[in-house]
């Protein structure tokens, strides 16, 4: 599960009192709910993990961060737009909403990042207004009726039962004496390889989602493709039939229903009775059958064209899977780009409600 309320406790007054001061250097944004923020402090760098999806959710330092793939996020453009040379002024933990509220200013001017950890989670980035600048996370701004000029304002509080129940749950940080951060460094022990497994798992399962797709798809098509071109057998029959009854037209009656004809094969003569169509002459029952050996001998054919075509696509299929399933850790977290998201799930770009305007010194004025 994410960070239970008595860590984020922890790791919130950690952030408070020895990273005030920092300046932020660098932000990225690769999924929709996680975003790195750098931090400069005297002789080093930090760089903070901001994750509000579910059970990963929690406020680290990152050994490593996902890359960015594609297009940067426009959660991602206005974090470094709006951040980039802001110092870190204060950080609250409001365990009554779940929510990170991480403090910035620069000259004056003040931003604010906050984590809501809730469902739906998400990532926002507030005026000193409490104005929304831009969110981020699939479904938040829909579901939490926020968009890009609204107020903020932090989500319903949840149960005091549900409250008093987070606060009985022990904290699982363990600190090591020679970590620099060692609540935020333990946090991200405790999760960062639960998220890394978690998202190389996710990344698994959707390369490997249209090739079990096309595998079942043409697995259950080559099956009706190899019934079809075993309709040989079936076909000779019709000509066979066609063919005797060519030889006896002059014996048959028109109306007849069935007729025991004499057929002359290598085994020696054979009687064999036809069922006939009494609407049919004796003639047009021959081009019937003649005119089904041919259909069927032509559906034959196609059937084995097909049939090759098809277990080719089987055999890509299986071997794409086999290559997907001997992927480890590292070489699935490279194709990370199949979490992203289309930039219109992240937050709205354009119709915004209000008219910005830039007013003196930097301030932004919304009419």
């Amino acid at each position: 599960m994410s960070l239970r309320p008595v860590e984020f406790e922890e790791v919130v007054a950690e952030v408070a009192s020895r990273l005030v001061g920092a300046v932020a250097q660098k932000a990225w944004c690769p999924l929709p709910r996680l975003a790195y923020l750098e931090l400069r402090v005297p002789g080093k760098s930090v760089v903070l993990c901001l994750c509000s999806e579910g059970e990963l959710s929690r406020l680290s330092v990152a050994e490593d961060r996902f890359p960015t793939p594609g297009e940067p996020a426009p959660f991602q453009r206005w974090l470094r737009q709006e951040l980039t040379g802001f110092k870190l002024q204060g950080a609250r933990y409001l365990e009554p909403s779940r929510t990170v509220v991480l403090e910035f200013d620069r000259e004056a001017v003040r931003r604010r990042l906050v984590l809501e950890l809730g469902s739906p989670g998400g990532l926002l980035l507030l005026s000193d207004n409490h104005r929304v600048l831009m969110l981020s996370g699939e479904g938040f701004g829909a579901r939490r009726n926020l968009y890009a000029g609204a107020q903020w304002t932090p989500p319903e509080p949840v149960s005091e039962e549900a409250l008093a129940k987070g606060r009985a749950q022990p904290s699982r940080l363990e600190v090591q004496e020679a970590d620099p951060l060692p609540k935020l460094q333990a946090a991200e022990r405790v999760l960062g390889q639960k998220d890394r497994t978690s998202r190389a798992d996710t990344i698994r399962r959707r390369l490997a989602q249209p090739y079990r797709a096309r595998l079942k798809r043409s697995s259950r098509t080559l099956e009706k493709v190899r019934a079809e071109a075993a309709r040989g057998p079936e076909a000779e029959k019709h000509r066979e039939v066609g063919e005797l009854l060519a030889q006896n037209l002059h014996r048959i009656k028109r109306g007849t229903t069935q007729v025991t004809l004499t057929a002359y094969t290598e085994a020696g003569m054979e009687e064999v009775q036809v069922k006939l169509d009494p609407k049919r002459t004796p003639k047009e029952e021959a081009d019937w059958h003649f005119h089904q050996y041919r259909r069927l001998l032509r559906g034959v054919e196609t059937a084995r064209h097909r049939e090759a075509e098809l277990a080719r696509e089987v055999a890509h299929a299986q071997v794409a899977l086999q290559q997907i399933e001997a992927m480890d850790g590292a070489a699935l977290l490279a194709q990370v780009e199949v979490l992203q998201v289309s930039a219109g799930e992240e937050g709205p770009k354009e119709g915004l409600p209000f008219k910005e305007y830039v007013g003196h010194g930097g301030a932004r004025i919304w009419v």
